[in-house]
């Protein structure tokens, strides 16, 4: 798996925790994260699952605050690729799998494909904005309009 898709998954990843937090797919979601982050040791679950509580109450508290959502985004994706980083050839391809199992079946099953997802703001001058998932403010500019034709 080469650095790009190793980002594009870990970024999912951060994603899908911040944006779970707080809703009905959180407890699913932060089982299968404490267990695929404990890689089958018991301590290393539960201090996972410690953060994650940690952060659904950061978020609980927030309200609305993007700036929240987004840092507890990009926590988590950090913590995600540093696993993913750690883990070697073939151990790295099955944890990713189960990363990406774990994100389809809650419904975040862009997590590898095209696409991308923003941590933090958005700007964009002609008038679009195509975007899996944006954690931070999304600013678009007026379309640029092109001078009138010299003739």
């Amino acid at each position: 798996m080469d650095s790009e898709a190793l980002s594009a998954l870990a970024a999912a990843g951060g994603a899908a925790v911040a944006q779970a937090a707080g809703t009905d797919a959180w407890q699913e979601l932060r089982r299968k994260v404490g267990q695929w982050l404990g890689r089958g040791q018991v301590d290393r679950e539960a201090r996972h699952l410690r953060l994650l509580d940690a952060t659904e109450a950061a978020l609980a508290g927030a309200g609305q605050d993007d700036g929240e959502r987004t840092a507890q985004a990009q926590a988590w994706s950090t913590r995600f690729a540093t696993v993913l980083e750690s883990l070697d050839g073939d151990e790295r391809e099955a944890f990713a799998d189960r990363l990406r199992a774990v994100l389809t079946e809650l419904g975040h099953s862009r997590a590898d494909g095209p696409g991308w997802v923003v941590n933090g703001d958005v700007r964009a001058g002609d008038g679009s904005v195509i975007a899996g998932t944006v954690f931070g403010g999304v600013n678009v500019g007026r379309p640029f309009r092109p001078d009138p034709p010299r003739g």
